[in-house]
């Protein structure tokens, strides 16, 4: 069966992006490292992973290379190097890995230009080889890339159709019925086997479980999952769409109303819109779309990162603290000064989104909540210590029986009665005035 190729000239592309957040860590990546070539090998051969660029390394099924960026922020160039590690190796052999990694060095270097280096790092690429679908009588071809941003494991894939060997148009997204984020997957099939896999998933749920599985031989069973937190996306770029409200509607499935649609864009060339899950690009002109296809990309991974961490501090985050601290974090994101003028432009218009209005109220009611609870918690415990020291008081003015005895000539009983009654008469009161406060 034969791998089709995407074609880069056709006028349509649509890219299904979803972005995972779990709660391990990448510093552990380090054990792969240690593997023996053979080990990394087997390891990727496993997980159908051709090459993976973690940090300054790039381990491929044949070998490793050292990976050299240098970017150029005044002149905003971003140069590579790949350098042998054993001399022995022959370079030709890695060509055809190092043709894998150009959308990795484009997108990198769309980051460092558009986000803040100091906020934003992409830490590791992911090439996974293509497989196939099969749903409503169809074969689809699925191309995956997966990278991390921030430990924020991003997922995007073009659907391609096997039969026809056309890639995905932007009418072939219309509603939830076509969007291949959410449909569930019976079968599938990995080309250079003749095995039809049953899967009972979606698309990207089988790419971020097969993702996580080589994390976890990777981590030598160190890597537990846990509280994993996920958001879709749609990015669709196009040479023409007649009108932009009514195609919005459409792909969401929705009606929208006083739905607001500002064109993000600066430049003559491309006009650029985007709302809750998805984003849309039309193309003035068709010389610049690599450029901006990765440009417009970056600041919908960044719509996304934004509305997942949203989403994760009022779902998952328990206490008052994190979820200040996360709260102060999302508001460092949207003040980012290191970025030019069409991320300004793309943070804006995510603050003028209908849902991150609604997380925004939601996360300020949670923090409320949570100020009251602890409030409530700390009277409730002043209450008990004030109790433990009227008891202790009382338990102290035993003492004064002895003046009682001698200044007023009352009996040890009388002198205890009366003290009783006045601490008893003391402390009815000071606990319906707390219990009324």
């Amino acid at each position: 069966m034969e791998l089709i190729k995407s074609k880069s000239s056709v006028s349509d592309c649509v890219i299904f992006m979803s972005a995972y957040k779990s709660n391990y860590s990448r510093k552990k990546m380090i054990s792969f490292y240690k593997n023996k070539s053979e080990k990394k090998s087997e390891i990727l051969n496993k997980h159908h992973i051709s090459s993976i660029l973690i940090d300054d390394s790039f381990f491929t099924v044949d070998g490793i290379l050292k990976f050299e960026p240098n970017h150029d922020a005044y002149h905003q160039k971003t140069s590579f190097e790949f350098k042998l590690i054993n001399e022995k190796d022959d370079i030709d052999k890695f060509q055809k890995y190092l043709k894998e990694t150009k959308w990795c060095l484009s997108l990198k270097h769309s980051v460092e230009i558009l986000l803040d280096p100091f906020k934003f790092e992409v830490s590791s690429f992911i090439n996974m080889e293509s497989f196939l679908i099969f749903i409503n009588n169809r074969k689809l071809q699925v191309d995956p890339i997966i990278f991390f941003i921030n430990e924020v494991m991003f997922i995007c894939f073009e659907l391609i159709n096997f039969d026809t060997r056309e890639p995905f148009n932007k009418d072939e997204i219309y509603g939830r019925s076509n969007n291949y984020n959410v449909k569930i997957i019976k079968e599938m099939q990995f080309f250079g086997t003749e095995e039809i896999i049953t899967v009972n998933k979606k698309i990207p749920d089988i790419i971020f479980e097969n993702i996580n599985s080589l994390l976890q031989d990777i981590l030598r069973d160190r890597f537990v999952l846990d509280n994993t937190s996920f958001l879709h996306n749609l990015f669709v770029i196009s040479d023409f769409v007649e009108d932009m409200s009514t195609y919005f509607q459409d792909v969401l499935g929705e009606k929208i109303t006083n739905m607001q649609l500002d064109n993000i864009s600066g430049h003559d060339s491309f006009n650029y819109f985007s709302q809750e899950y998805l984003g849309v690009v039309t193309l003035a002109d068709g010389q610049y779309k690599t450029d901006v296809l990765w440009d417009t990309q970056v600041l919908e991974i960044l719509k996304m990162y934004i509305c997942l961490n949203q989403i994760i501090n009022y779902d998952l985050t328990l206490d008052l603290k994190n979820t200040l601290d996360e709260k102060m974090h999302t508001e460092q994101l949207l003040f980012m000064s290191r970025v030019p003028i069409i991320t300004v432009k793309a943070i804006t218009n995510m603050q003028n989104t209908a849902s991150f209005e609604r997380y925004k109220e939601s996360i300020n009611f949670k923090i409320s909540y949570l100020t009251m609870y602890y409030e409530r918690r700390k009277n409730r415990n002043a209450l008990l210590l004030n109790v433990l020291l009227y008891v202790i008081s009382f338990i102290g003015s035993v003492g004064t029986f002895q003046i009682l005895q001698e200044e007023f000539g009352l009996s040890f009983k009388i002198s205890f009665i009366a003290l009783t009654s006045v601490f008893f008469l003391l402390g009815v009161i000071w606990i319906y005035l707390e219990r009324k406060k």
